[in-house]
């Protein structure tokens, strides 16, 4: 089977028109502190982290905390007060209500990730979200799409977990739909598109985006002058 590339969008064009740009990363070098996904619920953010999980047990998925009803498989009812608590304390670096929700992020277990060599996976629905993290380190920072249809049949088989069914999907897509359609959004490093690139092969441009933004840059060694190019300056 040929690779996927990850589908991506230019300014003036609609999602139907994708672009392809491989190696968004190349040249660049950063110390990051982890992966962000960022995408509308049911976009496939917890598929593609167990699937870089598989690739390498180093890609950790980071547990949000929630105040609601729908708390998802992977992530960590909470109430108000415990937030509060957390907040007060200083760990909370995010803290948004959403769909009838209260999404949180402790700082806590990404410091214990990085500390034990892991790379945390961090799961947001929107902008705001990344820019607040981006402000507190360096991260690669992934945007996951699919169109509204996708994402409801994905949420019919899942039976609206977590995500606040189809209503969800909207609020998620109606947060994201400015920056979808701009390939040269500095937001982002990755633009993949989930309904057309399969799990494994999304989980492998993440994770080498990862590597080669985290790779040591080479050193340029000077080049040596000749005697003969020393006598004739």
């Amino acid at each position: 089977m040929s690779r996927t590339t990850p589908r991506v969008y230019a300014k003036g064009r609609d999602e139907d028109e994708p672009v392809r740009r491989p190696g968004a990363l190349a040249g660049t070098t950063m110390k990051a502190t982890g992966i962000i996904l960022c995408g509308p619920p049911a976009s496939g953010k917890s598929t593609i982290t167990r699937a870089l999980h598989d690739l390498d047990p180093r890609f950790v998925p980071v547990r949000n905390l929630v105040v609601g009803p729908d708390a998802a498989d992977d992530h960590d009812q909470v109430t108000d007060e415990q937030v509060d608590r957390l907040r007060r304390a200083g760990r909370i670096i995010s803290d948004i209500r959403r769909e009838g929700g209260r999404y949180a992020i402790d700082r806590h277990p990404i410091e214990h990730m990085a500390q034990a060599g892991l790379v945390p996976v961090i799961h947001v629905c929107g902008r705001p979200d990344v820019r607040r993290l981006s402000a507190l380190g360096e991260w690669v920072r992934v945007l996951l799409w699919a169109p509204r249809e996708i994402c409801h049949e994905r949420l019919r088989r899942r039976d609206g977990c977590g995500a606040g069914g189809a209503a969800g999907v909207t609020a998620g897509q109606d947060v994201l739909d400015p920056v979808q359609v701009t390939a040269d959004d500095p937001l982002f490093h990755l633009r993949i598109a989930t309904d057309e690139t399969p799990p494994d092969h999304a989980a492998r441009e993440i994770a080498d985006a990862f590597i080669a933004a985290t790779r040591p840059a080479k050193a340029v060694r000077p080049q040596s002058r000749t005697a003969g190019s020393v006598a004739g300056s």
